[in-house]
């Protein structure tokens, strides 16, 4: 069903990068700079997502899965924009949320080198275990 050697390229790629940035995470050893940093625009947070491998991933498997091949596919597309949508937005902002608060704790002595490698072992983890589903 689909194409799965596109479904396969895209799971590789998706999971590579992942690993990638977990391997990053785990030596990085500074927080950055509060003053320094700019949010995206509405515009450039698009573009971003554009170029997100993990909304690509998301995107192929979700459509082909559930979507594609079905005579209700506008239907079932808008309810899946709509059941990605919502929890997209209440994670966004929890994870603002808990990022501003996490800051002041991780400054403490080495507590972000340890939360760095835990979280890039949890990533890796996590990108090992996609990959073999």
């Amino acid at each position: 069903q689909g194409h799965p050697q596109l479904l396969f390229a895209m799971k590789f790629a998706g999971n590579a990068y992942l690993l990638y940035l977990a391997w990053t995470l785990c030596f990085s050893h500074q927080l950055a700079s509060g003053n320094t940093l700019k949010p995206f625009t509405i515009t450039q947070s698009v573009m971003f997502q554009m170029v997100n491998p993990k909304a690509w991933m998301m995107l192929v498997a979700a459509t082909s899965t559930y979507a594609i091949g079905r005579e209700d596919f506008i239907l079932r597309m808008s309810w899946m924009s709509l059941g990605f949508a919502l929890p997209s937005a209440l994670s966004l902002f929890s994870w603002a949320w808990m990022g501003e608060k996490l800051r002041h704790w991780l400054i403490v002595g080495n507590r972000l080198r340890l939360f760095n490698i835990c979280m890039g072992i949890s990533l890796a983890c996590t990108a090992i275990w996609m990959f073999q589903q």
